[in-house]
């Protein structure tokens, strides 16, 4: 595909006000930044300056265990992806990790994923439930479930993809950082939950706050995500989620969706070539299948990725509709060498904004790698009626990164 090293970030889709645009920004930045840096050329050239976590370089072997792959810029690209993700699941105004949706009981809980191309395609994720220490973050703990699936176990026991509740607190024990569940609550995501539950409780503040077209329930479950390209890692991607404010407890988020609708064949054979991290309602993304959609139009349409969201994105919309939702919410990244062999980013969502970040990394010498990131908020054009007359709304771009 390229021998220069690529990643993009996304905050979410839904609804990023001027006040908190600056700070978002700064997030998406940091977390290209640092994720490049765990490129393969960062690595080769000594440039690496942030520390990896005794969670994210693998999973200490057991008696049944030996480890498989040494080569440490084998894995570049989920080291990219990983680390991203963590800057943007510690920042407290984004939905992940620190800045997480709160149940209805107030509390958190995360879901995250992450996987590569590599080996015929290469999954791991987790659930996070409260218990008496939280993970602080969670895409840690799904690149550590990944690692662990990894490694040649002598007895033939099949490692798992997924972990959630008891059993991945029992996996995270040792693996990844624990903190106090009640460190991982932000102070608006506190006073968001707050706000919310006496709403639900009262009828009447709730059609009020409607009528006054204030930021709705359902625009308040951005999450992160990240796609990256590394010459010697090839395709990785990942995602990580608070989910939907005052949801049920165990709620189960789109980050399963993409193993379970999507499987192996498709991630193995699409990343090969592209990239792809979606996010919003977890339910209806689900429900419609979205990733193994992209991935069987890519294999249909010659890989024509405007036509692939246009058609996906108002099927999805439409569809939705049908079953009560006013205005069906959902955003895509899309990482993709087009015909010319042009890397491309391509964003696609229907929500009144999405806010992405971008970077890439010149071949240089060992002196310096020159970093090229970019953070933007796209806001769709008719962001302020767009609820109104019930027609699909859906903004397309893309943006050449080489």
């Amino acid at each position: 595909m390229s021998s220069i090293s690529y990643i993009a970030v996304h905050g979410g889709a839904g609804i990023h006000g001027v006040n908190s645009e600056k700070d978002i920004k700064h997030a998406l930045r940091k977390a290209c930044t640092e994720g490049l840096m765990m490129s393969s050329q960062s690595i080769s050239t000594g440039f690496v300056t942030v520390p990896v976590s005794e969670g994210s370089a693998g999973v200490a072997a057991s008696a049944e265990h030996t480890h498989s792959d040494p080569r440490p810029s084998a894995r570049a690209s989920l080291d990219m992806v990983e680390r991203a993700i963590v800057v943007l699941e510690d920042d407290g105004h984004l939905n992940a990790g620190y800045g997480s949706n709160l149940t209805m009981d107030g509390v958190v809980e995360c879901d995250a994923a992450i996987m590569s191309a590599r080996d015929g395609g290469l999954f791991g994720s987790s659930q996070i439930i409260w218990h008496d220490e939280g993970v602080k973050n969670p895409i840690r703990l799904a690149r550590s479930i990944l690692d662990y699936s990894c490694i040649p176990n002598k007895f033939g026991r099949v490692p798992p993809l997924t972990l959630t509740s008891s059993g991945a607190h029992k996996f995270a024990s040792g693996k990844v950082e624990t903190v106090p569940p009640e460190t991982l609550i932000a102070p608006f995501a506190h006073e968001q939950w707050k706000k919310w539950k006496a709403r639900l409780e009262s009828l009447e503040q709730a059609l009020e706050a409607r009528n006054k077209q204030e930021m709705g329930i359902s625009d308040i479950q951005d999450t992160v995500g990240a796609v990256a390209f590394d010459p010697a890692g090839g395709m990785a991607a990942g995602v990580s989620s608070g989910g939907l404010l005052l949801k049920w407890s165990g709620r189960v988020g789109e980050v399963f969706s993409t193993n379970a609708n999507v499987g192996s064949d498709f991630w193995s054979w699409v990343l090969g070539e592209s990239s792809n991290g979606m996010q919003r309602t977890g339910e209806h993304i689900i429900r419609e299948h979205i990733a193994r959609r992209l991935g069987d139009l890519y294999d249909n349409l010659e890989a024509d990725p405007h036509e692939i969201l246009d058609i996906v994105l108002r099927d999805y919309w439409d569809t939705v509709q049908k079953r009560g939702e006013n205005a069906p919410s959902i955003g895509v990244l899309l990482l993709a060498s087009d015909r010319e062999s042009v890397i491309r980013l391509w964003c696609g969502f229907t929500t009144a904004s999405m806010a992405i970040g971008y970077a890439t990394n010149t071949k240089s010498t060992p002196k310096a790698s020159v970093f090229l990131d970019h953070a933007v908020i796209l806001r769709h054009p008719t962001a302020n009626t767009r609820r109104e007359d019930g027609k699909s709304q859906i903004y397309i771009t893309s943006i050449p990164l080489a």
